[in-house]
């Protein structure tokens, strides 16, 4: 699965925050912090500067002149964000890590965050959970063989999978199994 997204990623441009022609990522367009294991090392960083920051904030691109109260992180591209009240966050680390921290919420009209006539807000990119219940479906599969086949799974099998995933890393989990053959799954 992990090899088929990043041969798509290679074919098709991934939108990005810092595109410049023909750009949607304007001032006042609507962001999110994306719950990825990205998202989730930026949302730390951001914590340890502003306490008070809560990951499910709308954020707004500001305009480029803004100054902002908080500098975070560390490297060679920066970010600004505004905050529901006003803040102004600027984000500093790798193009990937920056881009890979949020999710496009759509237009605002305004600073204050009013949607534009007529533009319906988009949802955050659903794409890494769709991921996880796809691969824990497939190991589920796997594990459900009846007669040398392949069996029908229920939903709880699915949770099953969830529920025994051992952590190899901070983002990675492993599970195997034994196949009728002799042969082991690692997924």
């Amino acid at each position: 699965m992990r090899d088929l997204i990043n041969a798509l990623d290679s074919i098709v441009a991934e939108a990005s925050v810092f595109k410049t022609k023909n750009s949607q990522y304007v001032p006042g367009r609507k962001l999110g912090i994306s719950t990825s294991a990205q998202g989730a090392k930026t949302l730390a960083l951001i914590k340890k500067s502003i306490p008070n920051f809560n990951g499910n904030e709308v954020l707004l691109i500001p305009d480029a002149s803004a100054s902002p109260k908080y500098n975070v992180g560390a490297g060679p591209m920066s970010y600004k964000v505004q905050r529901p009240n006003g803040e102004i966050i600027q984000l500093n680390g790798s193009k990937s890590a920056i881009e890979q921290t949020f999710n496009d919420l759509g237009n605002s009209s305004s600073v204050a965050g009013t949607p534009a006539a007529g533009v319906k807000p988009k949802l955050p990119n659903k794409g890494d959970t769709a991921e996880g219940l796809l691969g824990a479906a497939l190991f589920a599969k796997l594990l459900h063989r009846q007669n040398g086949k392949i069996g029908q799974i229920t939903t709880d099998d699915v949770w099953n999978v969830f529920d025994n995933l051992d952590p190899v890393s901070e983002s990675d989990y492993m599970v195997k199994s034994e196949d009728l053959g002799g042969a082991t799954d690692t997924i």
